[in-house]
């Protein structure tokens, strides 16, 4: 069976592939892709899980000499310079990493996910250039592989971080509850209070987008704000906090109605950057990923939450290929 993972896996390939004007060949039945499928994903699937683990600190093949925990976005250090550390990148790898071990597909996963954790309860932490961690701060998007800060010039804040650290964390600490891990979960849970009372404070803020390139409101930073805050307030709920519970619930209502001025119905697709002023038609691939990262299995085709099957979603996939 081809795992969940690598079917995400192959449609970002074909939606990078035809978004650059590749042609994928077409295949001569559903049963011929489906063997191509599960051909290409047996080979490649270790490769792929050795590349990311490489990049991980302090025993990754190209860590760069990362600190424990950390994931690196590249060991390029000129042309470009990448040999830093970013919280989104870093919670998405760590996304699909604790979905692995979650689903019991790999048991040697689990001392890395804590050193990660463990490394961004530090980073939380760090005063950096766009505060302190009361003050701005979770939503500085990069710091130096030793856990320092960036102070160069950056496209800050990003605050889409915060979130996406929180969905990854509660994904863990969801099964640390169902496996006797009550203590580990009560020492996550105090990082993720922190990231998610950042996003219930400051979602409706202006940020730049995950392309660090547009400053403005985010589609893909508001949809995962909300993803975070819907499953922030289950999470509350379960470790007796009512106040946050209530909080989260309600802001996260507010960032769903808010996600809905995203949608051009004029043009049928989503406007990816709102309060931008940069000129741009709003077409951008952005929009697709977000469908990916905010998927949610019970949610059926919604088109509030532009699940990828719903008609909104399809609608903008086929806007952006045809641009």
């Amino acid at each position: 069976m081809v795992s969940k993972a690598l079917i995400r896996l192959f449609a970002a390939i074909t939606l990078l592939s035809t978004a650059s004007g590749l042609k994928i060949p077409a295949p001569a039945d559903k049963r011929q892709l489906s063997s191509t499928i599960s051909s290409w994903s047996t080979t490649e699937y270790p490769i792929a899980k050795a590349s990311l683990l490489a990049n991980i600190g302090p025993n990754g093949a190209k860590d760069g000499g990362a600190a424990s925990g950390v994931v690196i976005a590249s060991p390029s250090t000129s042309n470009p310079d990448y040999l830093y550390t970013w919280t989104r990148d870093s919670s998405l790898v760590n996304k699909w990493i604790i979905d692995t071990f979650t689903s019991g597909a790999d048991s040697t996963l689990r001392t890395g996910i804590q050193n990660w954790i463990a490394s961004e309860g530090r980073l939380q932490q760090v005063s950096n250039p766009s505060g302190t961690v009361s003050t701005g701060g979770l939503g500085e998007p990069k710091f130096n592989i030793d856990e320092t800060a960036f102070t160069g010039a950056w496209g800050r804040p990003q605050r889409d971080g915060p979130a996406l650290r929180a969905i990854s964390m509660i994904d863990y600490v969801n099964w640390l509850l169902k496996n006797s891990g009550s203590t580990e979960a009560a020492t996550i849970w105090t990082y993720i209070k922190l990231d998610l009372d950042y996003v219930a404070s400051n979602w409706g803020s202006t940020t730049f987008d995950l392309w660090e390139e547009v400053q403005g409101n985010s589609f893909f930073t508001t949809a995962v704000q909300h993803r975070a805050l819907r499953q922030g307030a289950v999470l509350a709920t379960t470790m007796g906090d009512s106040t946050r519970a209530s909080t989260y619930s309600t802001q996260a209502g507010s960032v769903l109605c808010y996600l809905q001025n995203y949608w051009s119905s004029s043009n049928n697709y989503i406007i990816s950057n709102l309060n931008a002023n940069n000129g741009r038609s709003g077409l951008d691939a952005n929009s697709i990923l977000t469908s990916i990262h905010t998927f949610d299995p019970n949610a059926g085709c919604e088109s509030a939450t532009f699940q990828p099957c719903s008609d909104k979603a399809l609608a903008n996939h086929k806007a952006v290929v045809d641009s």
